[in-house]
């Protein structure tokens, strides 16, 4: 019983290694570039206040929002 216990925590270890390894991809293919980002001005009002609530300034979410765009992009390029 113990047995089947670890060979099921092996398993799972093993298809989350497999999952992640694209993020060593999107690691090794990320550079510096400088963007310009145009807002409508709606969303330029609550913006702000969104990242806020979620702890963050407004530069760290447009970051993050970026980052996952191009995680996402990347990922579905492989």
């Amino acid at each position: 019983m113990a047995q089947r216990k670890t060979d099921r925590v092996k398993q799972v270890i093993q298809a989350e290694a497999k999952e992640r390894s694209w993020e060593k991809e999107v690691k090794a293919r990320r550079s510096t570039v400088s963007l310009t980002v145009r807002i409508k001005e709606d969303d330029a009002e609550l913006l702000p206040g969104y990242f806020r609530k979620q702890g963050q300034t407004v530069s760290q979410g447009l970051r993050a929002i970026l980052n996952n765009f191009i995680d996402n992009r990347i990922r579905g390029m492989m």
